[in-house]
């Protein structure tokens, strides 16, 4: 018997140390796990293998750190902000701290990811990102990529991807879309160093995750054009 829905919540959460290595699934995982310990009274999808309603929104490169992981759940009972604040934060695991839970307007669908925030400093792995190199980058219309999996190659075009790209005292931000056929991080690094393999062994922390704003009834809002008032 499916429970009804008395409570939707969004938290965020930090993904570090160790745990950076884990794929989303485990993520996935490791965060009902936690709900659990923490008693919360999770709402199941339907059917036969029924599965708690958790949603991580925007993947996370394996071996990237995170600052800020939207999660969003379904319960199918009433429990305050500050007590579910409380019990998860006690129940995760110390490299996943617990950073804010929110309230979100009930049936609706989860929140598309728009944007992601990135951090870096290229000079960890001895690489050097210059100004005319990110210039170059930005000033293009666009910048062709593969990326090379164990059985296909994917073509992208990096310059879609990025919204803004800076260095500030040796450390490169980068702004990010996200969603389907979004951009890596260490894509973006590696054309800028010309060096895929040493791209790869610098470190990387996504600071800030965007999601769109949904009106109830899980529909994204748009700003209206100015125009004719219908």
């Amino acid at each position: 018997m499916e429970h009804e829905l008395k409570q939707k919540v969004e938290l965020r959460v930090g993904k570090a140390g160790p745990l950076r290595f884990i794929s989303h699934h485990d993520m996935v995982r490791l965060v009902e796990r936690a709900f659990r310990r923490a008693g919360l009274p999770l709402r199941l999808t339907a059917g036969y293998n029924a599965k708690p309603r958790i949603v991580l929104p925007l993947p996370l490169e394996v071996g990237t750190e995170s600052m800020d992981e939207a999660v969003e759940t379904e319960l199918y009972d009433w429990v305050p902000v500050a007590e579910i604040r409380s019990r998860v934060a006690a129940a995760l695991p110390r490299h996943v701290p617990l950073h804010s839970v929110k309230l979100l307007p009930p049936r609706r669908q989860s929140q598309p990811p728009v944007e992601a925030y990135y951090e870096c400093r290229p000079d960890a792995a001895g690489l050097r990102v210059g100004a005319e190199r990110i210039k170059e980058f930005m000033e293009s219309d666009s910048i062709p990529w593969k990326r090379i999996r164990p059985d296909s190659e994917v073509a992208l075009d990096l310059r879609k991807g990025v919204v803004e790209l800076a260095d500030e005292n040796g450390v490169l931000k980068m702004r990010l879309k996200a969603g389907s056929g979004s951009v890596r991080p260490t894509e973006v690094l590696a054309w800028l160093t010309g060096d895929v393999s040493a791209a790869k062994l610098v470190p990387v922390k996504r600071v800030r995750t965007v999601l769109a704003p949904v009106e109830l009834g899980g529909r994204p809002t748009h700003k209206r054009r100015p125009g004719r008032q219908r």
